[in-house]
């Protein structure tokens, strides 16, 4: 488990890609880049009522339920920061 996050950490810190780059490889990082065993989900932040579009806030993994835990994370998060919508996205 340590190992697959150092490596996961390292992968993120490569200087040559974009941010947006990194976080869209680290599904298969954390998977090892072979079958899912579950499906992976990013927690999403919409902001309202400032500029900029959606952010990936949160990758939930390695659980039974990701996306059901992901749901709980997000409406946790609705309840205290009213101010964005958050939502749940399947990794691909």
């Amino acid at each position: 488990m340590r190992l697959m996050i150092f490596a996961a950490c390292f992968a993120l810190a490569g200087c040559s890609d974009s941010y947006e780059e990194r976080l869209d490889r680290l599904p298969s990082y954390v998977t090892g880049g072979g079958d899912q065993i579950s499906t992976g989900y990013w927690l999403v932040r919409n902001r309202t009522l400032t500029p900029g579009g959606p952010d990936r806030i949160a990758f939930v993994f390695g659980l039974t339920d990701n996306g059901g835990f992901c749901q709980e994370i997000a409406d946790l998060y609705a309840k205290i920061h009213s101010s964005n919508l958050y939502s749940c996205v399947e990794a691909q």
